[in-house]
Parts: structure tokens; C-alpha cells; sequence
């Protein structure tokens, strides 16, 4: 097993995939999709937010970055935008995790850039 070499260097973890590919594994496993993640978490204060998390005793009790942060996005559009495209056209399911807005934004254009009308696939 290695890890997919297109993840974005920022990522602490990224698709493990076989033999550099992704697909079926055997009757009892496979794969249909992907999963990427946009952004952080809001509990970790890494979420890509447009307002800026505040410092409160909370806050620096959980480790939040220190203030004004806006938490993190995990790719920049190009990469993730040719990421979405590769899978897309291999036929895969795309589920992308963003909880703050400007991951959202990020996502939703790039969906239009790449033509994905149909957000479901089944």
C-alpha cells in the first residue's frame, strides 16, 4: 500500500490506495469513491471560516491556532479542482468534508468549474 502522491502536501493523512490505483479490492471489499476533506473540524478551530475564531480559556484550553485564525484550507483550488476531475472522469462517487464557508465556496465552485451539475451520485 502507498500513499495517492497527488495529496496536497499540507495533508497529515491522505488515500491509501493499492498499487497506485483505486478500485475493486475483492467480493467483500471495494471501493466506489473517494473522499477528500476541504477543511479542518470547528472543534479544532481548523474549519476555513470567513469571521475568525475568537481566543477564549476555552479556546487555548482545546488548542485552538492562536487568534485571529480562520482555520485552514487543505488544498488549493487547482489541485483540488484536478483531484475532483481525475475521479470524476474514472467514474468515481466524490465525497468532499467542509464544515466552514469558505471550504464551502471552495468546493461549490470548483463543482461548477468541472461541470458537476448532478451533486448525487448513486
Amino acid at each position: 500500500m502507498i500513499y495517492y502522491d497527488g495529496c496536497p502536501s499540507s495533508f497529515t493523512f491522505c488515500i491509501i490506495v493499492q498499487d497506485n490505483t483505486i478500485g475493486y479490492f475483492n467480493d467483500k471489499l471495494w471501493e466506489v469513491g473517494v473522499k477528500l476533506f476541504a477543511d479542518g473540524s470547528p472543534h479544532c478551530g481548523t474549519a476555513a471560516v470567513t469571521e475568525p475564531y475568537l481566543n477564549t480559556p476555552l479556546t487555548e484550553t482545546l488548542g485552538f491556532p492562536p487568534a485571529p485564525s480562520n482555520g485552514t484550507l487543505n488544498w488549493v483550488s487547482g489541485e483540488l479542482a484536478g483531484s475532483i476531475r481525475k475521479w470524476t472522469n474514472e467514474g468515481k462517487q466524490i465525497a468532499v468534508h467542509c464544515h466552514g464557508e469558505r471550504a464551502c465556496e471552495q468546493v461549490l465552485e470548483i463543482y461548477e468549474q468541472v461541470g458537476l451539475k448532478n451533486f448525487h451520485h448513486h
